[in-house]
């Protein structure tokens, strides 16, 4: 059976299962005996090391206050190991990863369901040839892991095995793909590396390539995203307790050091971490000051906006500090049972005073 009539009778046996209404609807209230989430390769070591999982935070648009079920974290996985369909089709067709997980596992200790991030994605009704065109390209065959905890802890007891797609892999891929094989290794997890796109999509672990790790070193995979404190401003306004413990993180966040090494390499500046406590001493000043209007040209909608598309920027990101931020902010919002990110900052509005 050729690659195509592979997909096509899968394919089928989705629409047969899930097909009503001339639409995709989900059936089921867990995820599947066994589930595949595709990420990348700096992704997927970042995971190894720590040995958990990052869960995705679901604040800032209302399309994830709708789709996760009250819950705060959730983790995005595929009912399908093909990697050129569903989801997966989004990245990159010649560097990424497939984690085959254990579905069975995972639904002891957490809730699941299919969802369809994107909605309705063709009518039935315009014939089976361009409803089948539509499946494979806009339904993401999506099933999400939900949780009110930020992370999969001992990640590697759920992992069955792990594929890598490599097409032509530069220095620092190779470095990164020796450091996992080992982790791997270590930790008695099987992995296949692939070269070829086509291998990788079906994998076809016959088709998978040795990598030559003699002497590689390890990469530094961190990440330069800009420190949130507008939203540790935020924060802060709504709890003066929680200044101490935000500018002590400030103090020993690795990313914001790595900010700084980079500012001082790149523009010659001379800063310490006190440069980013100050950011957010000004944030707060400017958010008294304008009623907690982001600096005098933001409207109080438009604030609300800035904060959540902030958010949600940085719902997949690895900063220490925008990732403890973030956390910290759900903890509070769960302090007070209030599960939306603007009825949270109405909260602070009332709070101190700007509006009844």
């Amino acid at each position: 059976m050729n690659e195509k009539s592979i997909i096509k009778s899968h394919l089928k046996m989705q629409i047969n299962k899930n097909k009503m209404h001339n639409y995709i609807i989900p059936l089921f209230e867990s995820l599947s005996s066994e589930v595949f989430h595709f990420t990348y390769i700096s992704s997927l070591l970042k995971m190894l090391r720590s040995g958990k999982m990052k869960l995705t935070p679901n604040i800032g648009t209302h399309s994830d206050d709708k789709l996760n079920s009250n819950k705060f974290y959730s983790m995005s996985f595929q009912n399908s190991k093909f990697g050129n369909i569903g989801y997966s089709m989004a990245m990159s067709s010649s560097e990424k990863v497939c984690v085959n997980f254990d579905g069975d596992k995972l639904n002891h200790l957490f809730t699941g369901k299919p969802v369809n991030y994107w909605g309705d994605f063709g009518n039935v009704e315009r014939g089976h040839r361009d409803f089948m065109h539509n499946f494979t390209r806009y339904n993401e065959l999506e099933e999400r892991l939900l949780s009110n905890k930020p992370y999969i802890d001992d990640v590697y007891k759920y992992i069955h095995e792990i594929h890598i797609l490599s097409v032509k892999p530069e220095e620092r891929a190779i470095k990164m793909i020796c450091e996992i094989l080992q982790l791997c290794n270590d930790n008695n997890i099987p992995i296949y590396v692939y070269n070829d796109p086509k291998s990788f999509n079906h994998q076809i672990k016959e088709k998978s390539i040795e990598i030559d790790c003699t002497n590689q070193e390890k990469e530094n995979i961190d990440y330069h995203d800009s420190p949130l404190t507008y939203i540790a401003a935020l924060l802060i306004i709504y709890d003066e307790s929680l200044k101490p413990t935000i500018c002590e993180h400030v103090k020993n966040s690795k990313s914001i050091a790595e900010k700084i090494n980079h500012s001082k390499k790149a523009y010659n500046l001379n800063i310490d971490y006190t440069y980013y406590c100050d950011d957010i001493d000004k944030d707060i000043s400017n958010m008294e000051y304008n009623y907690l209007r982001y600096y005098s040209q933001f409207t109080d909608s438009e604030f609300k906006t800035l904060v959540a598309n902030a958010i949600h920027n940085n719902k997949t990101s690895d900063n220490d500090f925008n990732v403890f931020i973030i956390n910290l902010l759900i903890k509070q919002m769960m302090k007070h049972k209030i599960r939306t990110l603007y009825k949270f900052i109405e909260f602070v509005y009332k709070k101190v005073g700007i509006i009844k």
